[in-house]
């Protein structure tokens, strides 16, 4: 599986890159911003996909985006839950910590 980690904290991003490439996945980019995970998306089965962005709170229309123009798999990977809901979106979300 090809996964595009959209994650604007570098420490955050390699500890998330690190997790894929140990589930036998392959990372196709890490993307910082709504632009840079555009730009990417066409290579990706599934993005993880952080709610707060470097541009803001983008996450949850990026998420939309992505799943409706690419046909792909997302997940929220946030500690802000409460910025996503579920039922609103059907989009999955893990907690980091």
């Amino acid at each position: 599986m090809k996964v595009l980690i959209v994650e604007d904290e570098t420490d955050v991003a390699f500890s998330i890159e690190d997790a894929v490439l140990a589930a036998g996945c392959v990372v196709t980019g890490v993307a910082r911003t709504v632009a840079e995970a555009i730009e990417l998306a066409a290579e990706a089965d599934v993005a993880l996909v952080d709610v707060r962005l470097a541009d803001g709170l983008t996450g949850p229309s990026l998420a939309e985006r992505l799943s409706e123009q690419f046909s792909m798999g997302v997940v929220f990977v946030t500690g802000s839950p409460e910025f996503v809901s579920q039922a609103e979106i059907g989009i999955p979300v893990v907690l980091k910590p």
